[in-house]
């Protein structure tokens, strides 16, 4: 066990059973502002791993992802300045300096179709993408400075939580 990359968080010490708990020290964040290499497939199977082998790249340089068009946006890799906010499961604020239409939000979330987003100024609704590793992409406009995805609940979801209330 390296502890360079853990910091201990809670020790108990008991005769009985005394345990440490420790917390990574580099966790990468639940999103990522990015420019980079994005490339899509109509469906993820071996032929992006192929790409990937050819470039002698990984997942974390491309960013494949299931699009019924063709998108394929070649850039050096890096990571923008971005600040967020999540007072809530269900929404994720992404604030951001405005994009040339070359960058991408990669959300580390698993994708579900209940997700959505939504660009600001223009209050459009954007295309969540599901990535080679079943996360969520949106491609902004040129002129977005802030994403909100959002989770919309389905009928299912409201019978959950009624079903739940009710046997409280």
């Amino acid at each position: 066990f390296d502890n360079s990359f853990f910091e201990l968080v809670f020790e108990r010490k008991n005769n009985t059973y005394p345990y440490k708990i420790y917390q990574y020290k580099n966790s990468t964040p639940i999103i990522s502002v990015i420019r980079g290499y994005f490339v899509s497939f109509k469906e993820l199977d071996d032929s992006f791993i192929d790409l990937l082998a050819s470039k002698n790249e990984n997942t974390q340089s491309i960013i494949p992802f299931i699009s019924k068009e063709h998108i394929e946006i070649s850039n050096n890799y890096s990571i923008l300045n971005y600040s967020f906010e999540r007072n809530n499961p269900d929404v994720l604020k992404i604030n951001f300096d405005k994009f040339s239409g070359q960058e991408g939000i990669l959300f580390k979330e698993s994708y579900s179709v209940e997700w959505k987003a939504v660009e600001y100024p223009q209050k459009k609704s954007i295309e969540i993408y599901k990535t080679s590793n079943n996360f969520m992409f949106v491609k902004p406009d040129d002129s977005a400075d802030k994403v909100i995805f959002y989770y919309s609940k389905s009928l299912l979801d409201y019978v959950g939580i009624f079903v739940s209330l009710f046997f409280l």
